[in-house]
């Protein structure tokens, strides 16, 4: 084994840092030990990291409805994974945790799923920064507030998922945003207008939209009507 395929030192105390902030009910963090057998975070549990590198390029510690992490995500811990591209920390127990900004900081992310891990606060505007985000579901969590503007920056999405959140607002999107959108699930009190319409119909890749309740539509019926006649790929409505 090359020396270029062990995890970084600082990549791995900052994992270790993150740890000291959460535990488990299962043994998915029962590898992450500093010592000789188990010291490249690279064959821990949860991690992989980049062959040539070493650089941690995914962390998923996701659980479920019986295995899963509780405590307060460190997000300034987790900084210093600046290459990695694949986060998911969804069904767990995050009971006291918020959206971080340094969130943010995180610019090479394609994926980021902390959905269902009780999260609450606002979206802070610095997740704009993800410009290479493809994948974003924060859907069931305590989050509220309005979705920031800079959620518009996101133009290499696919797959946005806001579903059985507080959320509620105008949306920010304005035509032209969001190009590569494929799926869209919204949910809250969100007013959606036919002036939203107009981003919708820019959205030309667009195969699924969810608008669950309590949305609140201006005109309910003839709005769905006019979302089905300028979206034709929708195969989900």
């Amino acid at each position: 084994e090359s020396a270029a395929s062990r995890c970084r030192e600082w990549e791995k105390q900052a994992l270790l840092k993150f740890k000291q902030s959460i535990y488990a009910n299962f043994d998915i963090l029962s590898t992450w030990r500093d010592d000789v057998k188990d010291g490249d975070c690279c064959i821990w549990q949860g991690i992989e990291c980049n062959n040539e590198t070493g650089h941690v390029k995914k962390l998923v510690l996701r659980g479920d409805y019986t295995q899963y992490l509780v405590g307060v995500i460190d997000f300034m811990s987790l900084i210093a994974l600046e290459n990695m591209e694949y986060l998911d920390l969804s069904y767990n127990t995050f009971s006291r945790s918020h959206i971080s900004k340094h969130i943010g900081s995180l610019t090479k992310l394609r994926y980021l799923n902390l959905s269902n891990s009780n999260v609450d606060g606002r979206i802070p505007y610095e997740i704009g920064n993800l410009l290479e985000l493809e994948y974003l579901d924060l859907s069931e969590n305590n989050i509220y507030g309005n979705i920031p503007c800079q959620l518009r920056n996101l133009s290499r999405l696919q797959y946005l998922n806001l579903d059985e959140t507080g959320l509620d607002g105008k949306l920010p999107f304005l035509a032209g945003n969001l190009p590569m959108l494929q799926n869209l699930k919204l949910d809250g009190h969100f007013e959606i207008t036919y002036a939203d319409t107009k981003w919708l119909s820019t959205l030309t890749s667009l195969t699924n939209l969810v608008l669950g309740e309590p949305l609140h539509f201006g005109s309910s019926h003839h709005l769905l009507q006019a979302i089905r006649k300028i979206i034709p790929n929708l195969r989900e409505l």
